[in-house]
């Protein structure tokens, strides 16, 4: 199925007996790898007789060895383990998997499907095969849990700087951990962490960056989406995947010299809500006014009636409001 998929990715039309040629198969089979194909990847294939096959929307599929040639030609940090697989549950769950028997100090997984992808707040993530970047890294972090409060911002300054220079016009974080752009969700980070209160924590930090939302079941969304191809970012899938990965891999790093401390200052710059109207909304909770930006230590600032109040993650949302 996958030689099939790799001669279909164009979008061109391939005939029955071309593709038979190559595999070095029948035309009936291909025609039953083709049903199979559409069933597994949930990609919408057409048939069309006198023409052939052909995915209605090509697609660029993740390549190890084009990852590989990006970190090598671009010098890009990266983790001491990194795993590309066709489809999973979610590389998070991958990751908090291996975490027991992880003997690096980081690992990376990236994949083309997620099966049960997940959000923050429990939510699902939608990963259609194919169409965008999910993918988690786990790192053995030289610092007790609770200073890691403030990871998935961190993590999403470093997001956003890579797709501002990948092209994109416009790059927006929204606290605690979404990527926007043109006030519409691009992407999300979901950030689990494990380990003693003394010790060394362990942290998975999961992405997912939406490439073409047309893929999306976008009737089930209750907020606007966009994605990378409607905002005209053009960078190859593989060479971006290499140099987000990368981004994280660095953070982490410096976030363990630095802490938030080392980031803060580059938050305002993507601030999607910064002195704009806000409600923030929780269990029981609402709370109205302008946002001021985050804290030192990544609380959200908030100026109300009574005064200037910091908040933090947990089950709060925040909206325009």
């Amino acid at each position: 199925m996958q030689q099939l998929l790799s001669l279909l990715s164009d979008g061109k039309f391939h005939s029955g007996e071309a593709l038979a040629e190559v595999m070095g198969c029948t035309r009936s089979a291909v025609w039953k790898q083709v049903d199979k194909l559409r069933q597994v990847t949930g990609l919408t294939v057409d048939a069309v007789s006198g023409r052939g096959y052909r995915l209605r929307r090509p697609i660029e599929l993740l390549d190890s060895s084009k990852i590989e040639a990006a970190v090598v030609e671009q010098q890009l940090d990266w983790p001491d383990v990194f795993t590309l697989v066709a489809s999973t549950e979610s590389t998070n769950a991958m990751a908090q998997q291996a975490l027991a028997e992880m003997t690096t100090k980081s690992a990376s997984w990236l994949a083309e499907h997620q099966s049960a992808g997940r959000g923050r707040r429990g939510r699902v993530w939608q990963s259609p095969y194919g169409s965008n970047l999910y993918f988690s890294l786990a790192y053995r972090f030289a610092l007790p849990i609770h200073q890691l409060a403030g990871l998935s911002l961190a993590t999403g300054i470093v997001i956003a700087e890579v797709l501002k220079s990948a092209g994109l016009r416009t790059p927006q974080l929204k606290w605690p951990n979404d990527l926007y752009a043109e006030d519409k969700k691009l992407g999300g980070i979901l950030i689990e962490v494990s380990g003693e209160a003394t010790a060394g924590a362990m942290a998975v930090i999961g992405v997912g960056i939406n490439i073409d939302h047309q893929s999306l079941d976008q009737a089930s969304i209750d907020q606007p989406i966009t994605s990378l191809r409607e905002q005209q970012v053009a960078e190859s899938r593989n060479v971006l995947a290499a140099r987000l990965i990368s981004a994280v891999i660095r953070m982490a790093k410096d976030f363990e010299q630095t802490g938030l401390k080392g980031f803060v200052d580059r938050w305002p710059e993507f601030d999607a809500f910064k002195n704009r109207r806000v409600a923030l909304t929780g269990p029981g909770i609402a709370h109205y006014g302008i946002c001021r930006g985050i804290a030192e230590d990544g609380g959200l600032r908030l100026e109300t009636d009574s005064g200037e109040q910091v908040f933090y993650g947990g089950e709060l949302s925040l909206r325009l409001g």
